[in-house]
């Protein structure tokens, strides 16, 4: 699905949630001593959709977001509305 990177086919994504996968290095970042370290993975939905037809994917992805009651605020401006 890369090659729609390069085509112009308009993609929506959805947040999906979380797993909890091991931990792993990351450049410079020396790994965990005790190697159980857990981290909090996210995952997301990605929709496609074909050329110049993005209204029923933004339909779709509407009615998935209000169906699985998704938050899609950023984080600083969930709770009452102000920025945190």
């Amino acid at each position: 699905l890369g090659i729609t990177n390069f085509t112009g086919h308009p993609c929506l994504c959805l947040p999906a949630g979380f797993i909890e996968s091991a931990a792993r290095p990351s450049g410079s970042v020396p790994p965990d001593d005790a190697g159980d370290t857990v981290a909090r993975i996210p995952h997301s939905i990605s929709l496609w959709s074909g050329l110049f037809d993005e209204m029923p994917m933004l339909a779709l992805g509407h009615a998935l977001a209000r169906r699985l009651a998704l938050d899609l605020r950023p984080g600083r401006f969930r709770a009452s509305g102000a920025v945190r």
